[in-house]
């Protein structure tokens, strides 16, 4: 069964985001972002830091630019450090690399990482009745 969510849920989080299914680093395929100066100034260097560093992971800056799980020394420490709260990817926000939902979706991002995938990982433990491909 699931849970009503409040309007109070994400008061003060200016940035809604998702994990990968199989990792904990932040997806930035699909993100929802509170219109304010302090993420204009967000998206704005981090945007600089992509144009100045083209080689740099886009996804990694990302996580490293709100401090969830990775580092990367193109991170200006000036930044704003935004509130931001992760998106249910088991059950409401599913990727191609996998979700738990039964009818509860709210999007559908069309998009496989080239990791293995939760299912995979399962099957190869025995957790799962199919074979691995």
């Amino acid at each position: 069964s699931s849970m009503e969510e409040s309007p109070l849920d994400y008061q003060g989080v200016e940035l809604l985001v998702t994990e990968h299914w199989d990792a904990r680093c932040l997806n930035n395929g699909l993100f929802y972002v509170r219109a304010s100066y302090r993420t204009l100034i967000f998206f704005n260097l981090f945007l600089r830091q992509i144009y100045i560093n083209p080689y740099t992971d886009n996804q990694n800056l990302f996580d490293a630019f709100l401090s969830h799980s990775t580092l990367d020394t193109a991170v200006p420490d000036s930044r704003p450090l935004l509130r931001y709260a992760l998106l249910d990817i088991d059950r409401q926000f599913g990727c191609a690399e996998g979700h738990a939902a039964e009818d509860s979706l709210v999007t559908f991002h069309f998009w496989a990482s080239d990791f293995r995938t939760r299912e995979a990982a399962e099957t190869e433990r025995g957790g799962g009745s199919e074979n691995a491909a």
